[in-house]
């Protein structure tokens, strides 16, 4: 196999473990059900979390609560894809593919969190419905006045 080949295999593979992807299918009518631990943060900061994690199962609820440019990374990290050639709608369309391979999010946790001047930083431990639990921090930004989850690290 030549390197190139490989390397876009293992990228390929590297992707759909990032992405969580399953093979059973679940119901896009399915109730979501996540529960937050904990409080954390000033009140709009809260609010703007809560929404986004009650909401991160299906892209057309998380998405509005996130920037474009959240929306495109999370596109690259699942497709692989940085052609930069589709819409956001197309993105959208192509992440709600993926949703019922996926694993759903139960719960999450705001372990703490750092204002940074005209942003925010959130430390949080996510927990899965294959009972699997992992820690990653968001960046939040805000737009006229509303916060909006602008990368995950």
């Amino acid at each position: 196999m030549r390197p190139k080949a490989a390397f876009c295999l293992l990228f390929l593979a590297l992707i759909i473990m990032l992405c969580g992807c399953r093979l059973d299918a679940r119901s896009p009518q399915e109730e979501i059900k996540v529960e937050r631990k904990g409080e954390l943060t000033p009140d709009k900061l809260n609010v703007a979390i809560e929404r986004y994690f009650t909401s991160f199962n299906h892209i057309e609820g998380w998405s509005r609560f996130a920037t474009d440019d959240f929306v495109k990374r999370v596109y690259l990290w699942c497709s692989g894809d940085d052609s930069d050639s589709k819409s956001i709608d197309e993105m959208k369309r192509f992440l709600k593919d993926l949703e019922p391979r996926t694993y759903d999010l139960t719960g999450y946790q705001v372990e703490s969190y750092n204002l940074t001047g005209p942003g925010a930083e959130i430390f949080v431990t996510r927990e899965w419905e294959n009972d699997e639990t992992d820690r990653t921090s968001y960046s939040l930004v805000k737009i006229n006045n509303e916060w909006k989850i602008d990368d995950r690290y």
